[in-house]
């Protein structure tokens, strides 16, 4: 299945999940074992590589929607489209804050977060 040019999240296999309110998206320089401080107080070391951090944040979601993100955002590494682009990373603790019943026999989620890192 190809991902839409427009899809903001999806899974490995192209299943749009639901669109966050908000991403942040942070560029984290990896360094090699060696680098610290030398006695001169300089910076010494070798960027190994870079690999992208994305903060994911969800309004309210009904709890099939939670359950969509919990399926396809699961534990361990998978792939995953984020703005259109295949990358394999690993999620983070996924919170939620709960809302509950709120008259209309649905359950609600208040938010929700995690973040997913680039393997």
């Amino acid at each position: 299945m190809a991902i839409k040019e427009d899809s903001i999240l999806a899974d490995g296999n192209g299943v749009e999940l639901p669109s966050p309110d908000s991403m942040t998206v942070g560029d984290e320089i990896l360094w090699s074992a060696n680098t610290g401080r030398v006695t001169s107080g300089k910076m010494m070391g070798t960027v190994i590589a870079e690999k992208e951090t994305v903060s994911i944040n969800w309004g309210i979601l009904t709890k099939a929607a939670m359950e969509k993100i919990e399926e396809r955002i699961p534990k361990g590494y998978i792939k995953m489209y984020i703005l259109g682009n295949l990358y394999e990373v690993y999620r983070g603790t996924l919170t939620k804050e709960v809302l509950g019943y709120i008259g209309d026999g649905i359950f609600y989620y208040k938010s929700a977060s995690t973040d997913v890192v680039e393997r």
